[in-house]
């Protein structure tokens, strides 16, 4: 079984290696017209949980990727990020923080 920062560090490479943040800043580019004028503040349109959806599956297929490539399960990869501090946890942050969407 790998260490925590063995993981962690597959991680880093494997965001970097794989553009993920860019996979994630191409759906927001393609599909931003279509949150034009959304609050973070009521109830959404439809169309829009729709939308959402759809982000959310390309968050979890790169989730999924990960722990294929690394060889670990989600648990796993979510224990180790518990742990993550420094260049680690920036990745991290970056990477959670997609699993929403802001439209402010």
């Amino acid at each position: 079984m790998a260490s925590k920062e063995e993981i962690l560090e597959k991680f880093v490479e494997w965001f970097d290696a794989n553009a993920v943040g860019e996979k994630f800043d191409g759906f927001i580019r393609e599909n931003a017209g279509d949150f034009a004028g959304a609050s973070s503040e009521g109830e959404q349109e439809l169309s829009r949980m729709e939308l959402y959806k759809r982000y959310q599956a390309v968050f979890d297929e790169l989730l999924q990727a990960f722990v294929t490539h690394a060889c670990i399960t989600q648990d796993e990869f979510l224990e180790a990020a518990r742990s993550a501090d420094g260049l680690h946890d920036a990745y991290l942050n970056i990477f959670l923080a997609h699993a929403e969407y802001d439209v402010r």
